[in-house]
Parts: C-alpha cells; structure tokens; sequence
C-alpha cells in the first residue's frame, strides 16, 4: 500500500495546525471563563461579556483607596501551547507516478526493509495574537 509521500507531510501539518487552534480555543475559553461574566445589555437584550472585579486597596498619598481591578489584570496569561512539533518519518520509496513520489507505510520492523529513507520535520508556532495583548492593555489602564 503507497500513498504520496506530499500527501503524508500535508496531513501531518494539518493535524498539527489542528491541535494548535484546539488549545488555543481552550485557553481563550478558560480566559473568558475566569475573567468575565455574561450580562444581558437592558437596552437591546444583547449577551456582553463584563469583567470580573476585585476591590483592592493600595496605598495612596492620601492614605489608602480602592481601586476595582479586573480579574484578567492579575491573570497570568501564558496559556499551554505547542511551540515546536519535531516528526521523524521512516519509509521505504515505492515508485514515482506522474510528479509523486510514492512511499510504503508498512512497519519499519519487516524484515523486506533493508534501506528506508528517513524525513525530518520541524514546526514552529507563529507568536500570539495581537489581540489578546490589547485586551491586557486595556485592563492594566484601569487600574
């Protein structure tokens, strides 16, 4: 059984993208989860995500005052993410039909091996977004 060997590497990437936007979408969910509260906007009924506060009292010139500080502006934000995919491919090269080469995908533990081609591949995640970064902005003004 052969199958193209650009195929094998495109659908490695994709399941590496995949599982990237996966936990990207559980730690925006955990972020929202802990950080915001839903609330309906009394005038068009729309649900809004409204911040988590803390009254935190600090010193002042003044003597003391409280300050309402988001939740999400004491939060640390690093979140768990795949920051480089090492894959090592063995295989064994079938034939090359029109522009493709073919390999074998049968274990490299059969004895009819005796020469396999060996791939290595590396990815790396891109920087966060930038909007998480402006969020935290925001937040740290207020305080």
């Amino acid at each position: 059984m052969g199958v193209a060997l650009s195929d094998l590497i495109e659908q490695i990437g994709l399941s590496v993208q995949k599982a990237n936007a996966s936990m990207e979408q559980m730690a925006v969910a955990a972020y929202l989860g802990q950080g915001y509260e839903n609330e309906r906007n009394g005038d068009d009924g729309e649900e809004e995500f409204v911040p988590v506060r803390f009254a935190i009292r600090v010193p002042d010139a003044a003597g003391e005052k409280t300050i309402q500080a988001p939740v999400t502006a004491l939060m640390h934000h690093t979140s768990l993410k795949l920051e480089q995919v090492d894959v090592k491919l063995r295989f064994l090269i079938e034939e090359s039909k029109e522009d493709a080469v073919m390999v074998s995908l049968k274990s490299p533990e059969d004895a009819a091996y005796s020469v396999l081609s060996e791939l290595s591949l590396q990815f790396k995640s891109a920087p966060p977004a930038e909007g998480m970064a402006r969020v935290d902005y925001h937040h740290v003004q207020a305080l």
